[in-house]
């Protein structure tokens, strides 16, 4: 039987027979599907915020903006699909972008497929918000369940993949930014106190994944509480290590949904040891870590994201029932 990531690179090979002619005809059509960008103004923005924060030096304000607009064209032309006229399956449609358009990204996820057991860290996230809006393009929803062996019409997938390579490669803006800026202006690499592009830039050869660093950083400082372990590949180089953290914050909330699948959730919110409360007050200077259990399994990890101190003064305990947050799914 063929590994995930094995599988990946049949389907790029067979894929790669007729990329040119999906991506000539569906480049040629996408002034028409999909309405103008502001993807330009709204980075640069976000951009100058990080720059003014202090999570990116000036002069690397003009490389990262290239970076943000190849990413968000990326995304737009993941979310717009092949051509009606070509009509192939839309993880054939994905896997085809991303060997030609980012091979290197590629590469990254074929080395996360390939890690049954990191995979297994993760657990379950819906592929929309609470509003139903898509966070995640159906092409990329369609080649994760693919290559999981999982059913691509669910609603939900695995929250390690659509938090990662899922929300780097979003394109809906949402009401707190972009969700890819977690990674493409170091918000969460910020939080941890890893410098440099972490996760995305790790030479021209990675031996890890993107998956791999970030499971990697949150087990160093947010743990899993579970008896197995996981560790990168032996034949990996070190991964980036975060600074020591505190944390301010850990409550956990247990429930049950209709269908009788009990839950206990942790959420954790840390703060990096080299800085003080009043430097840690500006901006999103904290990370948030929310980890699921679903019927006395192994906790997993659902999210990691960054949040500032003025959220967490005026963080309130939920009211009623307890229930699932951060868009994490009980699975099937």
């Amino acid at each position: 039987m063929l590994r995930p990531a094995d599988r990946l690179s049949v389907v790029t090979e067979s894929a790669d027979t007729h990329s040119r002619t999906i991506l000539e005809k569906t480049e040629a059509n996408l002034g028409e599907l999909l309405p103008p960008s502001a993807a330009d103004e709204d980075d640069h923005k976000h951009l100058q915020t990080a720059v003014t924060g202090g999570r990116i030096r000036e002069d690397e304000l003009a490389e990262l903006a290239q970076t943000y607009l190849h990413y968000q064209e990326l995304a737009e032309l993941l979310d717009a699909g092949p051509a009606p006229s070509l009509d192939p399956d839309l993880a054939t449609w994905a896997t085809t972008i991303l060997h030609r358009k980012s091979p290197e990204l590629l590469e990254l996820l074929n080395l996360d497929l390939a890690d049954a057991s990191l995979l297994d860290r993760w657990g379950s996230s819906t592929t929309a918000d609470k509003n139903g809006s898509a966070l995640v393009p159906q092409s990329l929803v369609q080649l994760f369940a693919a290559q999981l062996g999982s059913d691509p019409c669910l609603d939900y997938g695995h929250a390690g993949l659509n938090h990662t390579y899922g929300y780097l490669l979003s394109p809906v803006p949402t009401n707190h930014g972009r969700k890819r800026h977690r990674w493409t202006s170091q918000e969460v690499a910020h939080t941890l106190g890893i410098p440099g592009k972490w996760p995305l830039s790790q030479g021209a050869s990675p031996q890890r994944g993107m998956l791999t660093e970030v499971t990697a950083a949150l087990g160093s400082v947010a743990p899993l509480n579970r008896p197995d372990a996981w560790s990168s590949p032996a034949t990996a180089t070190k991964t980036a290590h975060a600074l020591a953290m505190g944390v301010l914050c850990e409550r956990v909330v247990s429930g049950a949904s209709a269908e009788g699948k009990r839950w206990t959730a942790r959420t954790r919110v840390l703060r990096r040891a080299d800085l003080t409360a009043e430097q840690a007050s500006n901006g999103d200077q904290l990370l948030l870590v929310y980890s699921l259990s679903v019927d006395n399994g192994p906790e997993r990890y659902i999210t990691a994201f960054p949040v500032s101190a003025k959220w967490l003064a005026e963080r309130k305990d939920p009211v009623g029932k307890p229930h699932l947050k951060y868009n994490a799914s009980l699975g099937a």
